[in-house]
C-alpha cells in the first residue's frame, strides 16, 4: 500500500527532568490508523541519545536506536534497527532537522530492493497553536 500523504498528530512531552522526550503518534493511513509510542533519552555516560519505538502496525516487535545531535545544524542523526515487514532485522537511518520551535522534518532512509539505501519516507511536523 502506497500513501503519498497522510495527516496525523504527534504529542511530544519532555520527561525525566528534560533528559528525554516521549512521543504519542496517530496517523490516518488509508482505511487504517497508525498509532505509535516512542521515547528518546540522553545517556550522559555514552554521550548519545537512545530511543525506542512501538506501533500497532509493526507486529514483529519494537525498534531501538542511537543518535547524535548537531546543535549547529539543528540536526538529529539516528540509526535504528528492528523487525521489518518480513520479521527479519533491518536497519534504517533517520535524519531530523529542526526548522524552529514550531517545525521539524524527519526523513527515513532504508534498504531498497537491491540492498542500497533509498529515501523511504519524509514527515513534516508543524505545531498546532
Amino acid at each position: 500500500m502506497l500513501f503519498r500523504s497522510a495527516k496525523g498528530t504527534q504529542t511530544v512531552q519532555t520527561v525525566l527532568g528534560g533528559l528525554g522526550m516521549s512521543f504519542e503518534t496517530s496517523t490516518a493511513m488509508g482505511p487504517m490508523t497508525m498509532m505509535g509510542h516512542g521515547a528518546t533519552y540522553w545517556v550522559p555516560g555514552k554521550k548519545v541519545y537512545q530511543s525506542v519505538w512501538f506501533d500497532n502496525m509493526s507486529h514483529n516487535g519494537m525498534w531501538t536506536g542511537s543518535s547524535t545531535w548537531d546543535a549547529k545544524s539543528k540536526t538529529m542523526n539516528e540509526t535504528i534497527s528492528g523487525p521489518g515487514p518480513d520479521g527479519k532485522e533491518m536497519k534504517m537511518r533517520m535524519i531530523t532537522v529542526v526548522a524552529g520551535p514550531d517545525a521539524y522534518t524527519t526523513t527515513f532512509y532504508m534498504p531498497g530492493p537491491d540492498g542500497k539505501e533509498i529515501k523511504g519516507m519524509q514527515i513534516a511536523y508543524a505545531r498546532i497553536k
